[in-house]
């Protein structure tokens, strides 16, 4: 995860990590934000320092939260056999302000989607260690050509754009979740030129757990990016590990979140304790 805010939703983001057994790495931690590429130095120097083998998962760090834990999305992940997987999300962002709203991109230029979540959204992806190498290696080399025609510093160019436009030339082998299976996004489109897509009325929560009640899957992330920030919490508040003593299974409590330790900080980074990361989540 990169770049998360010192805030409660970040804090809650860690905690539904931990509660899934999940050993969050924090990019960019201490660092002050000056734009989107810092998440793609931030992982091309965190790629370039792991195992060749590893399966690698990246999200945001600010509005996510975990449902799975990872031999669950890792078996998810090669059941489905695609290389690299991306969210699948319903907004066209930033396309669908290229050409003054009329998304002749996101019409016709995307790929054709067995369901509304057409589109790419960056903040969520899983990729073999090689795979993801390649990619943001080639995000950084070409970080400039997106600068030059924007007319706008390297610092403030989007890598949801180009990750997408990847996407669409059919580079790298580059696959979106369509179903929820791993990843789901929650923002919704209501207004033309793109279609409706809604994602919260396909939630349902079974015993603690979020299901896509549309496609039958239990998504294993949930990013509430751009107006899907407004279910992030109500949707936490109903996790299985949110109802303590009444469910069946182990869960963190306080002392043992307080005293749980990750890796923070950009190369070999450091140990720092959730209650160092949040002082105040308590």
């Amino acid at each position: 995860a990169t770049f998360g805010g010192k805030d409660d939703r970040f804090c809650r983001s860690i905690e539904s990590a931990a509660q899934h057994d999940v050993p969050w790495r924090i990019l960019g931690w201490g660092k002050d934000w000056h734009g989107l590429t810092q998440k793609l130095e931030g992982s091309l120097d965190a790629l370039r320092n792991l195992p060749d083998e590893c399966t690698v998962i990246f999200t945001d760090a600010y509005d996510v939260l975990y449902a799975d834990d990872l031999p669950t999305i890792k078996r998810k992940y090669e059941e489905m056999g695609e290389p690299v997987l991306f969210a699948g999300e319903c907004g066209c962002w930033p396309q669908i302000t290229r050409d003054k709203g009329k998304g002749h991109v996101c019409l016709f230029d995307y790929p054709k989607s067995p369901t509304p979540y057409k589109y790419l959204n960056s903040g969520q992806w899983i990729a073999k260690k090689p795979a993801a190498l390649q990619i943001f290696s080639a995000l950084i080399e070409e970080a400039h050509v997106y600068a030059d025609r924007y007319k706008v510093p390297i610092s403030k160019i989007n890598d949801q754009e180009m990750v997408s436009d990847m996407y669409m030339d059919g580079r790298f082998g580059i696959q979106l979740d369509h179903h929820n299976k791993i990843f789901q996004a929650m923002h919704a489109t209501h207004d033309r030129p793109l279609e409706e897509c809604d994602p919260w009325p396909e939630m349902e929560n079974v015993d603690g757990v979020w299901e896509n009640k549309v496609h039958s899957t239990s998504p294993s992330i949930f990013h509430f990016n751009g107006g899907g920030k407004i279910h992030h919490l109500e949707m936490e508040r109903t996790m299985w590990y949110k109802q303590g003593a009444n469910q069946n299974r182990a869960f963190l409590k306080k002392d043992e979140l307080r005293r749980l330790k990750l890796r923070v900080g950009d190369g070999q980074g450091r140990l720092a304790t959730f209650e160092e990361i949040c002082p105040s989540y308590f």
